[in-house]
């Protein structure tokens, strides 16, 4: 994945580049590859949710309701762990640890404030300790 423009169709249908964005940690993401990465993440979930439901309705009607919460509980969790990471990278963009995040996770009083910081304010300019400066064309 090219960190250095935003993110192609291409690049957005090829399995590597999006396990890379969800699930390293690692680098850096400008504001605009954490908007589409955030509502990619978002299609992924509730896609995956809506076809697990059907799954789900099976397994209740066998009654199997410790699977049904399973069958539920895997998407969304790769779904926080992704947006958490995503979270990091733009953090590291601003040149700050990605466990400036955990804030974040206070539902309300640290989830709206850390939205706006993460949308809002603009990476560091030029390569910092993180990476290169993701908003710089190769």
């Amino acid at each position: 994945m090219n960190h250095n423009q935003l993110l192609s169709m291409t690049e957005l249908t090829n399995v590597n580049v999006l396990l890379g964005l969800f699930m390293n940690p690692h680098g850096r993401l400008s504001r605009q590859n954490f908007f589409v990465g955030l509502i990619v993440l978002t299609a992924l979930v509730g896609v995956s949710l809506f076809i697990l439901s059907f799954a789900g309705l099976f397994l209740r009607a066998l009654e199997f309701p410790i699977l049904t919460d399973l069958v539920f509980f895997t998407p969304m969790f790769f779904g926080a762990y992704g947006f958490i990471t995503m979270s990091a990278k733009r953090l590291h963009d601003m040149n700050l640890s990605g466990w400036w995040g955990m804030p974040g996770l206070i539902p309300i009083f640290g989830t709206l404030p850390m939205f706006i910081i993460l949308f809002l304010i603009k990476g560091s300019e030029g390569d910092n300790r993180y990476g290169a400066d993701p908003t710089r064309f190769a």
